[in-house]
């Protein structure tokens, strides 16, 4: 992306995009059996909501850049924290049970 449309694209997405996202890994996750699913994409919303509003604020105060940057790299640990619980499987249910094949039935 040249320049400006780039800075563009880059507002749309972490003051519309990532925030529809993250509300949508809250809401999914409160009907996933993931340990404390919940609570870490709540880690992600909040870290979003700090996101952007540093973003927004960066015009008023450059220094706030950098915190911009230091937030962007917790948010991408979070999520991909978050990711990773998705795919234990919790002790007790079906998830944990290996998958029987067609062969094995």
């Amino acid at each position: 992306f040249p320049e400006v449309s780039g800075l563009i694209v880059h507002g749309i997405n972490g003051s519309v995009v990532v925030p529809a996202l993250a509300l949508l890994l809250l809401v999914s996750s409160v009907f996933a059996a993931v340990p404390r699913g919940s609570w870490w994409a709540g880690a992600v919303l909040l870290l979003v909501a700090v996101q952007a509003m540093l973003g927004f604020s960066a015009s008023d105060l450059p220094a706030l850049g950098a915190l911009h940057g230091a937030t962007a790299l917790l948010l991408f640990t979070a999520a991909v924290l978050t990711g990773r619980r998705a795919r234990v499987p919790v002790a007790g249910t079906d998830a944990a049970e290996p998958a029987r094949s067609a062969a094995q039935v």
